[in-house]
């Protein structure tokens, strides 16, 4: 995944349970977010728990936000999207807050 040495150890000190992830799922979810939705290594270190969370969730708040044009991960933009928003709040927050929408509209869609 060519993080640093001390991108690694920030990593792993502020949230140890990722060595417990499996290899596969840490794999997969940094290919899916680096390589396709564009996330920084910066990124990964500040919301390491992103390994841990639901691929299938992320890709699919992912692709909701591209439907949209709503798609913002570059913190020195307006509408900027954090990363945290695509794992960690529930739906209905996660569509009203970031989606800009409903919970009814995402479902339909």
């Amino acid at each position: 995944m060519r993080f640093s040495a001390k991108e690694c150890k920030a990593l792993v000190l502020s949230q140890p349970r990722v060595l417990q992830t499996g290899r596969y799922k840490l794999l997969s979810t940094f290919d899916y977010l680096h390589n396709t939705v564009g996330i920084t290594h910066t990124q990964f270190v500040q919301f390491p728990q992103v390994f841990r969370s639901s691929l299938p969730r992320i890709k699919e708040r992912h692709q909701y936000l591209v439907k949209l044009g709503r798609v913002q991960y570059d913190p020195t933009k307006p509408e900027y999207v954090s990363l945290e928003a695509l794992f960690k709040q529930p739906d209905e927050v996660f569509c009203k807050d970031v989606a800009k929408t409903s919970i009814l509209e995402s479902t339909t869609s």
